[in-house]
């Protein structure tokens, strides 16, 4: 990766995720391989369904694929966390806005090979200049 501004560098913060923190995860996505991702909170407010959207045009739609997991989630503290038995988990985030994070690292805490990032799609207005990138502010530590 290039030095200065490449959006998918973290600044190695920890990350402090919360329930309300869902909210701000809905929203278009992508990743670094090509997919992206649209978020939606299902009705309950306490998960998210993922529609994966493969760079092959392939689409899956899957529910409660992410969720707020207290206590014993990635390395036993509080996690958002993916797939049924929460095989992964965020591990970074950036933010441009507390507490709306821009990128995301996802992966299992201490395994290298097993990690991959995701860049928040900004919503574009019709005949809206275009804005300066975001700045990173780190969550405030607690």
């Amino acid at each position: 990766s290039s030095a200065g501004g490449d959006p998918m560098r973290f600044s190695g913060q920890p990350f402090r995720p919360t329930l309300a923190m869902l909210a701000h995860l809905c929203g278009q996505w992508r990743d670094t391989k090509g997919s992206s991702y649209t978020l939606d909170m299902d009705s309950g407010g306490h998960c998210l369904t993922v529609e994966t959207r493969r760079p092959n045009q392939e689409v899956r739609k899957t529910a409660d694929q992410i969720r707020f997991q207290r206590g014993d989630g990635c390395g036993r503290e509080d996690a958002i966390v993916w797939g049924p038995k929460a095989q992964y988990c965020i591990l970074e985030a950036d933010f441009d806005d507390l507490p709306r994070p821009i990128v995301l690292r996802w992966g299992k805490k201490g395994i290298q090979k097993v990690d991959w990032a995701w860049m928040k799609e900004q919503p574009t207005r019709p005949h809206a200049p275009p804005s300066a990138p975001p700045r990173a502010v780190r969550p405030p530590r607690s």
